[in-house]
C-alpha cells in the first residue's frame, strides 16, 4: 500500500485539534487519522485537495508523536483536512486496480516459493516472482497516475494556437 497513491486506497478527512502544545514552527497541531497508513497531502477547507491541474497541494506540514506514542500532524493551516492513504482498503477490495491485485499475488507468491520448493529451486523462484512484483507494480502505478488525471486534452496551446 506505501508504494504508491493508490486511487481506491485514497480518503479525506477533517483533522481534529489536538490538546497538545505546538512545536516550534508550526502553528496548529491535529491528531493523526486513526486510518491513515501515510498522508498525502494537507489543505484547508478552503482548497480542494488535488486541484484542477492535479498537482499535489505545497502545503508544508511534520508529523511527530507524543510521549506516549500518540502521533500528531503540524502545520500552520487553520482548519486543516489531509487526503491519506487508509488502513481501511481491505473493506473496498472490490475496487482495486486489476494490477494492483496482481503485483499483490506476485509478491505473496515470492514469499512462499522459498519455503515450498527447496533451496536454489525455491530461491530462483522467488526472486522471479519478487521481479514480477516489481514490475507489475511499476505498471499499476502509471495506471493509477493516469486514473487520477482523468481524461485530459493532450494538444498543446502552440499546437491549437496554430489550426
Amino acid at each position: 500500500m506505501q508504494s504508491g497513491d493508490w486511487p481506491f486506497a485514497t480518503e479525506t478527512a477533517i483533522l481534529t485539534a489536538a490538546t497538545h502544545t505546538s512545536l516550534a514552527g508550526w502553528k496548529y497541531v491535529y491528531t493523526y487519522p486513526a486510518s491513515a497508513l501515510r498522508i498525502l497531502e494537507i489543505f484547508s477547507k478552503r482548497e480542494a485537495p488535488w486541484p484542477p491541474e492535479h498537482q499535489r497541494g505545497d502545503t508544508a506540514f511534520e508529523v511527530g508523536s507524543t510521549a506516549a506514542g500518540d502521533s500528531l500532524v503540524f502545520t500552520n493551516t487553520e482548519d486543516a483536512r489531509a487526503r491519506y492513504i487508509s488502513t481501511t482498503v481491505a473493506d473496498k477490495s472490490d475496487e482495486f486496480d486489476p494490477l494492483f491485485s496482481q503485483a499483490v499475488v506476485y509478491w505473496i507468491a515470492s514469499q512462499i516459493a522459498a519455503a515450498i520448493v527447496a533451496l536454489d529451486p525455491g530461491y530462483k523462484l522467488s526472486s522471479q516472482f519478487r521481479k514480477y512484483a516489481m514490475e507489475t507494480i511499476k505498471e499499476a502505478r502509471v495506471s493509477a497516475y493516469v486514473q487520477s488525471k482523468g481524461l485530459q486534452d493532450t494538444e498543446s496551446s502552440f499546437i491549437k494556437a496554430r489550426r
